[in-house]
């Protein structure tokens, strides 16, 4: 008996590694926005708003590392905004918008490049500024990173 539930329990371990990158790949994906950003002539202090589609997914995801690497955030949570943001300087100069195609009948379009457009085109608007990279983090989930408006 013993032995049976040790072989069931062992068979009903968790992975080693979520499916999906878990942290590991949170962090490569916060590294390629903080690639971008610098191309872009955006400095390490500079603050990046972090927003999600559909709006009700938190940023946590990419908040957490972006803050982890020195990066002040203003990330939008559902009750306000995540741990770790500023809300100190003269506000954000970038914008990383995070999507999720699981949502795409909430959102009303595809990831990567079209649902995105519903909040700024690719080639910059009023509030922000042209495409800087846009990638897929994980399955179904995109990053898209957009630089400063032109003043």
């Amino acid at each position: 008996a013993l032995i049976a539930l040790l072989t069931w329990n062992l068979t009903r371990l968790p992975p080693a590694a979520a499916p999906d990158g878990g942290y590991p790949r949170a962090q490569a994906s916060a590294d390629r926005v903080e690639v971008a950003l610098t191309a872009a002539g955006i400095a390490p202090a500079a603050v990046v708003r972090l927003a999600s589609l559909p709006a009700f997914k938190s940023t946590e995801a990419m908040a957490y590392p972006l803050v982890r690497t020195g990066r002040p955030v203003v990330a939008d949570v559902r009750n306000g905004l995540a741990p770790g943001s500023t809300t100190d300087g003269n506000g954000p100069v970038a914008l990383v918008l995070l999507c999720d195609d699981l949502f795409r009948a909430a959102v009303g379009a595809p990831c990567g490049g079209p649902a995105e457009s519903t909040i700024t085109p690719d080639a910059g608007g009023v509030v922000w500024g042209p495409l800087l990279d846009r990638f897929e983090a994980a399955p179904g989930r995109w990053v898209s990173v957009y630089g400063p408006a032109a003043s």
